[in-house]
């Protein structure tokens, strides 16, 4: 074979190639041989415009045969010829591989050619397509453009035949689908279903109507779907939506509620699948659903009937058979679509949350712990631990919608504490397992209190075993079961009326507190002996039996053991039963056929004679008299619940304090209706807040200056206290100028401003407010004000507060003499002072603001701020633990002799231990108080209040007492004025009350309720605390509520304090334990009020 090139003869090669194309592209049987020779190699542009024209002519012969056709065989005859055409066009393009790769590859436009070589290439060449894509351009160009309209026409007939049920060929209708195609028949289709909605609305009903329309739907889609492209399935739907349901919605609304309240549920399950489609509107039928539910979920409550038990049982019953029969209905017939359950809760949740008109809670949260209280008490029934398990679950799907779930606490916590303590639970681990299902339902601090108690039970068990084997060989002549229960955790009050106890059981009580104290050093033991029960043997019947019963009807039986029988008014006296409850536990004694009630004459008058009942007969062994204690503490709350309302609200209203508090501690700044928004976010979990509450609450926590309004109105700025304690080094140093003089101060929590006065040789070189902020830690510089009103910044200066306290030198001798006489001077009556001799202190006679008794117009005023007269130094300190007048000092103040004491190691440690001091929760002393027991000289002239603030919130928590005394009507000392402030720390022991210029610190000596580590919950706050030192005096008590102290704690301190000595001569004689009279003060006023009065006089005095 040559290799020198040669002239190709194209026509010859053609010639031979012809054949081979015509039969390829007619689908004709080719010879193997011919199709592997007959394109050997490229014959570039001659042969592609050679096979482009031969696909020209046969596309003409096909045209000519198919237009000739009739109307019926047309699409027929077009498909049968696309078929083999399209089969052909690829065995074609296969055949012209070569070609294709060779030449029309690289004449093909590419992505980069659209952007960079269109402009450099030859506009002769053009661009060339592979020669199956040629053979589908010559089809689109010589046969569909001439016969579209025919086409069209003809498959929107087939079409309409085949949506009437008629006989037609598929694969022709999906044959062809042309973009041309597809707007003409949408438009058709929507024609089409319109004349069939018209048809249907007047021939059928609207149950006939959307099962009709559901139908037609469904086919419709099939039909899209044989004969369609993907995309038009989707837009062939739409219409069909638009044209059938859209367009009537009004007939669907109109019907919707009659389907609802028939619930007919095919219906509903038909306009569902025709309303469910994104297109429509479904808002109107979930509307009627929700509305048709919450109406049978009322009316099921309005036809409870029965007790308090009978009730609880028909709602629980009642709820869970709505929320199931709809809650099915929602799953099956709806999908269970979101929507719908969504409707589903929000019924439930209005039905179950209803308070028919009444202000006070819903009675869903008493009814439910009612009947979880029959699930988990004992019963004659044998309950296998499966049904518990399930009733359980039932009813915490029931309290997932009750709004007020605090209130459900209450009720749940005393039914609790009633069965684990008359022993009526039907298991610890049931208990346990309601209590697990509550965390998952409320959260974690929900139930803490809860476990606690059931701990309580656990280790009282076990604290009483060891307490039998403490006892050794002591025997107590009976056995006993003690339970130890936690005072924060409880629900429980102290009974007021008196217990009589047998000697026999208070050998026993005697015995444990001696063993409790032993091991348990630093906890007090309150008895709780209303709740004790007492098992008695009966040995004076033919069969012995056993009656449990409590502390007064042991009691009363007692009084039978020498006697069968007792006058009324006899066993009354000798039971030693007092405060009404005889009569209520004789009648239980009665009622449980005990003892018997027969009436007799004696000498002319009817009486009541008591009998011991020698024939009772009872089917067990052992059984229970009723407690009337039991009803009063648990059941009478449960059923009427007007005392747990109260309480209520005021726990509401402190949990929506503290939220704000916490709201603002963490945003700082903050609009009033995000803080609306933010405070029922956050109180949702517990109970569903009124916004009038919040505004209440808002006002409140401003008053206690948490929070300020801004210059706008509708905005609150955090005015959190950022005070810290004064850092020790600071405090000593202060306390040593304070000792040579050279500083007066009187710490006030007045907008957190520290009151200073610093003297330089005999001169007041600043007298100003110091800002607490940061003041707390040694080397920052607190910032005063000067005596003109300007800011002293000492930082800026580069002068250290701390450097500037130490370089100060003390007063001289004489002028210590100089003070200590104008001090005695003033310490007596304002009728009684002469006139100030000494004058060099200051040029205008500005005397140490501690020891201000007069006012002057030209001082500011923070300066004119009066203070206590006729105290030695800082109230109630007066300087020492001990004030003057005392008959132990007459006019001399112990100050030296404490300072004396002080100085020997463990002394003021000794002298501490000397009070019965209680363990403190710093949290719970959060809040105002008011002053009822106080000193003599303050309790003649003035009534103080003290607002407690946390300084350093840790366990060990440090903070400040400061206090306001508002003066009694027709006093002669003036104005309210700002007193003293100081500062308590709480350690494992006590809590110390540390005052300035007080030697001997002051302790917490007794509070409303007993320590509880474990217990930070700051919503239980104390309703008193007492305060006092060694020498029991003075005495100090502030309360929560003066009503309520006086009504109820004050002869029971009354008592406490004559036991423990702190009601002494001293105090009796000086009638510091007497109870001030609040009903002669004056309303306190504000800073601004008393600001703006002193101005007015101020300005008045300058006029004349």
């Amino acid at each position: 074979m040559s290799l020198r090139p040669q002239v190709l003869d194209f026509d010859s090669l053609w010639h031979k190639l012809r054949p081979c194309v015509e039969q390829v592209i007619a689908v004709q049987p080719v010879a193997p041989s011919l199709w592997n020779e007959t394109v050997p190699e490229s014959h570039t542009m001659r042969l592609y415009k050679a096979v482009q024209t031969c696909l020209k002519a046969h596309v003409k012969l096909l045209y000519d045969e198919i237009s000739n056709c009739c109307e019926d065989h047309l699409l027929e005859k077009y498909f049968e010829r696309w078929r083999k055409y399209h089969a052909g066009a690829k065995y074609l393009d296969r055949l012209f591989h070569y070609l294709n790769a060779q030449y029309v590859s690289k004449l093909k436009i590419t992505d980069t050619d659209l952007f960079y070589g269109r402009l450099c290439r030859e506009e002769s060449q053009g661009s060339k397509k592979y020669i199956g894509e040629l053979a589908m351009d010559v089809w689109t160009e010589k046969m569909v453009r001439p016969l579209t309209n025919r086409l069209v026409a003809l498959l929107l007939k087939e079409i309409k035949k085949y949506r009437d049920g008629l006989l037609v060929n598929t694969d022709v209708l999906s044959g062809f689908y042309i973009q041309k195609f597809e707007i003409p028949f949408l438009k058709d289709t929507s024609d089409y279903y319109v004349e069939v909605a018209i048809e249907l609305l007047a021939t059928t009903t609207p149950s006939e109507y959307m099962q009709n329309v559901l139908e037609k739907i469904r086919q419709e889609e099939a039909r899209s779907e044989k004969i369609l492209h993907r995309s038009g399935v989707d837009k062939v739907q739409q219409i069909c939506q638009e044209v059938l349901v859209n367009k009537h919605m009004s007939m669907f609304k109109s019907v919707a509620k009659e389907i609802v309240r028939k619930e007919n549920l095919a219906d509903l399950s038909n306009m569902y699948a025709l309303l469910s489609a994104k297109s429509s509107d479904l808002s109107f039928l979930v509307n009627e659903f929700e509305s048709y539910v919450r109406g049978i979920g009322q009316q099921c409550m309005q036809n409870l009937q029965g007790d308090g038990l009978q009730v609880a049982q028909q709602f629980v019953e009642e709820i869970l058979a709505v929320f199931d029969k709809y809650g099915e209905i929602v799953q099956k017939v709806f999908k269970g679509d979101h929507e719908f359950s969504a409707a589903l809760d929000r019924a439930c949740l209005a039905v179950i949350n209803h308070r028919n008109g009444s202000k006070d809670p819903a009675k869903a949260a008493e009814w439910l712990s009612k009947h979880i209280d029959q699930i988990l008490r004992k019963s004659t029934k044998n309950v296998v631990e499966n049904y518990i398990d399930f009733e359980l679950t039932k009813a915490i799907n029931i309290l997932r919608f009750v709004d007020d779930k605090d209130l459900f606490h209450k009720y749940y916590s005393r039914s609790l504490a009633n069965r684990l303590i008359s022993g009526l639970s039907i298991s610890i681990p049931a208990e346990e397992t309601m209590i697990h299902k509550l965390k998952s339902c409320c959260g974690f601090e929900f139930i803490s209190k809860f476990q606690r108690m059931l701990s309580d039970i656990t280790l009282s068990k076990e604290l009483t075993s060891n307490f039998i084997s403490y006892l050794q060989d002591r025997i107590l002549g009976i056995n006993v079961h003690m339970m130890v229960l936690q005072a924060g955790a409880w629900p429980l009050m102290q009974c007021q009326m008196k217990v009589p106890i047998p000697p026999v059981i208070e050998n026993a009580i005697n015995e444990f507190e001696q063993y409790y104290t032993k091991f348990f050093s630093g906890r007090k033991l309150s008895w709780m002996l209303q709740f004790s029960v007492v098992d008695v043997m009966l040995h004076y019947l033919h069969r012995r039996l056993m009656a449990s019963v409590n502390l007064h009807q042991l009691a009363i039986l007692l009084c039978f053991e020498d006697h069968d029988q007792l006058a009324l008014e006899d066993l009354k006296v000798k039971s030693g039963i007092q405060d009404g409850g005889f009569d209520s536990n004789l009648e239980c004694l009665i009622d449980a056929a005990i003892l018997l009630r027969q009436p007799e004459t004696l000498n002319g008058q009817l009486r009541t004679k008591i009998i011991l009942n020698k024939n009772l007969t009872s089917r067990r062994v052992k059984f229970r008299v009723n407690s009337p204690f039991f009803s009063d503490a648990f059941n009478k709350d449960l059923s009427a619940g007007r005392q747990v309302h109260a309480d209520l609200k005021v726990d509401r209203k402190l949990f929506i304090e503290c939220t704000l508090v916490r709201i603002m501690k963490s945003k700082k700044l903050i609009k009033h209706e995000d803080l609306l928004k933010e405070v029922m976010g956050q109180c949702v979990g517990r109970f569903v807040p009124e916004v009038q509450m919040i505004k209440q609450a808002i006002e409140s926590v401003i008053e206690k200056n948490f929070l300020r309004r801004t210059d706008n109105a509708d905005e609150y700025a955090y005015l959190a206290s950022t005070h810290r304690p004064l850092d020790c080094t600071i405090r000593r140093e202060l306390s040593s100028k304070l000792y040579t003089g050279c500083v007066r101060h009187l710490h006030c929590n007045w907008n957190d401003l520290l009151l200073v006065t610093i003297f330089v040789s005999g001169k007041v070189q600043s007298q100003g407010i110091f800002d607490w902020l940061n003041f707390g830690q040694a080397g920052l510089s607190p910032v005063p004000l000067s005596t003109s009103g300007q800011v002293v910044d000492y930082a800026r200066q580069g002068v250290n507060f701390l450097s500037f306290l130490k370089s100060l030198k003390p007063l001289t001798t004489s002028r210590r003499r100089v003070e200590r006489r104008k001090h005695r001077q003033r310490a007596r009556p304002l009728s009684e002072q002469a006139p100030d001799k000494e004058t060099d202190l200051h040029p205008d006679d500005h005397r140490p603001l501690l020891f201000t008794s007069r006012r002057r117009a030209d001082l500011p005023l923070y300066k004119a701020a009066p203070t206590l007269a006729e105290s030695t130094q800082n109230f109630p300190g007066f300087g020492a633990c001990l004030p003057n007048g005392t008959p132990f000092f007459n006019n001399i103040s112990p100050s030296i002799l404490q300072n004396m004491l002080r100085i020997f190691p463990g002394a003021q440690s000794f002298m501490r231990k000397m009070l019965p001091a209680t363990r403190v929760h710093p949290k719970k002393l959060m809040g105002k108080w008011y002053w009822v027991l106080m000193t003599p000289a303050a309790l003649s002239r003035h009534c103080a209040t003290s607002n407690y603030h946390g300084l350093v919130l840790s366990r060990n928590g440090t903070g400040t007492f400061a206090t306001f005394d508002s003066f009694r009507d027709g006093s002669s000392y003036g104005l309210p004025k700002f007193g003293f402030g100081y500062g308590v720390i709480s350690n494992d022991n006590q809590a110390l009350v540390y005052m300035q210029s007080d030697p001997c610190p002051y302790q917490v000596v007794y509070t409303s309720s007993d320590y509880d580590e474990d217990d930070y919950n700051t919503e239980t706050q104390y309703n008193y605390v007492v305060l006092s030192n060694w020498a029991r005096y003075p005495v100090i008590a502030l309360a929560k509520n003066v009503e309520q102290f006086m009504m109820s704690d004050f002869e029971q301190l009354k008592n406490d304090l004559n036991r423990d000595g702190l009601h002494n001569k001293v105090t009796e004689m000086l009638k510091s334990t007497e109870l001030a009279d609040w009903s002669v003060c004056e309303a306190k006023q504000t800073l601004k009020q008393m600001a703006t009065q002193l101005i007015q006089n101020l300005l008045s005095k300058s006029s004349l």
